[in-house]
């Protein structure tokens, strides 16, 4: 039960305004460090920052979609982790201090009214992985959103959380839509920070400010896999991002494949991996690269497939052939991929890597959900005054033969 409380203690976002207090019969009823005066519980200044600075932003391991731009889930969906919010509440010399974290609100987004969210809860991430760990705390629950709105009000427990250091919360729900799943329909949640989140300090009016947050913050998409005519062609969820590129120039993991056989057995025979870029090419810039399988789906190259190198001409794209068998699946089977590739880029390179429904070669045809797979920019831009920065051709310096009296002109 809660009564309305305008006390100076609960200062929240100028532009969010909450005047209710939480009532107790002790300490006990309150959220850590709080105390319970005259049946409410309280911020005391001792415990809880009198300022905070907050940032706002997507978790560092929010569930990945690079590659497919969505990830597929199996109908119907539970205990869907559909984001990871990070929180940063900053105030000099309040290390050890706490704030208090009241209310959030995520907009469900679905491109079909039939697919039904239920059983939404925001959960402390304690140790920041992303995933939804039994040992870790649902500290707000949502059956149902009302339209497209879930309000998770933290429970008065459950609201106090550490200056100065990255806290992390998970929005988990269910999901399912009573038809046959002919189509890719999609699902997800955004927060849009200037009104969707209310925290508060011990300070007075103005105690807590904005230091930075996106205008949206868009979650990734999901997408239930289809029931039949198709076979599940994906990015996994350990694809990586784009490198640098002072980190360019080594063996990269290129992409992250999960598959699935999902309307009968189906069996892979051939894929195609193309380059989209500036100059770059299977010969120029990829001295190798090679497809295995990733038996764990761990994100390791575990058994190699095929490797391609020694390229006579420079090339655009590169067939891999499967030797029988190996990437045979019974129906609901699912095996990973990982391509790695030898990079040797200069100055002025740019690609992406990628592979469309067209590339994928199947025994039995099928459409393929989740192509096409693209990776991030491959981008080696840097200053040509950089020891580290490898020249394009034509740019390297000259160097005169003390000997001869000639000049040799190093070309890539």
């Amino acid at each position: 039960m809660k009564r309305f409380f305008s006390a100076s203690v609960f200062i929240l976002f100028p532009f969010f305004v909450f005047s209710q207090a939480w009532e107790c019969t002790d300490a006990d009823d309150c959220s850590a460090g709080m105390t319970c005066h005259e049946e409410l519980c309280i911020a005391p200044s001792a415990n809880f920052s009198t300022y905070a600075a907050v940032t706002l932003k997507t978790g560092d391991n929010t569930p990945n979609s690079l590659g497919s731009k969505k990830i597929f889930v199996a109908h119907p969906a539970k205990d869907v982790v559909l984001g990871q919010l990070g929180i940063d509440s900053y105030a000099g010399g309040a290390e050890g201090k706490l704030y208090l974290f009241k209310e959030l609100t995520v907009t469900v987004v679905s491109s079909s009214l039939d697919i039904k969210g239920t059983n939404f809860r925001l959960v402390y991430d304690n140790n920041g992985n992303g995933l939804f760990d039994s040992s870790e705390k649902v500290i707000a629950t949502v059956e149902s959103p009302e339209g497209s709105t879930v309000k998770f009000q933290i429970g008065q427990k459950t609201a106090s959380y550490k200056m100065n250091v990255t806290e992390n919360f998970l929005v988990v729900g269910d999901f399912s839509i009573d038809k046959e799943l002919t189509s890719l329909w999609d699902f997800g949640v955004d927060i849009k920070p200037s009104t969707g989140i209310s925290i508060s300090t011990a300070g007075g009016t103005g105690s807590v400010e904005i230091a930075a947050y996106p205008e949206k913050i868009s979650f990734p998409r999901f997408s239930f896999e289809p029931e039949s005519g198709y076979f599940l062609f994906a990015s996994g969820k350990y694809f990586p991002k784009a490198p640098s590129w002072k980190e360019m120039n080594k063996t990269q993991t290129i992409m992250h494949i999960r598959t699935k056989a999902l309307d009968g057995e189906n069996e892979m025979k051939s894929i195609n991996i193309r380059l989209d870029g500036t100059i770059v090419s299977f010969g120029n810039g990829v001295k190798k690269i090679s497809l295995s399988l990733d038996n764990g789906n761990k994100g390791k190259a575990d058994s190699l497939i095929e490797e391609k190198t020694d390229f006579v001409t420079p090339v655009q794209n590169v067939q891999f052939q499967m030797p029988s068998g190996t990437l045979s699946m019974e129906e609901g089977e699912e095996k990973f991929l990982v391509v790695t590739a030898e990079l040797d880029f200069y100055n002025g390179q740019t690609t992406q890597f990628y592979i469309t429904a067209n590339d994928v070669i199947l025994s039995k045809n099928q459409q393929i959900a989740g192509a096409t797979v693209i990776t991030e920019q491959f981008k080696y831009s840097c200053d040509e005054t950089d020891s580290e920065c490898k020249k394009a051709p034509g740019n390297e310096p000259e160097e005169e033969d003390e000997s001869t009296g000639c000049t040799v002109i190093y070309v890539d």
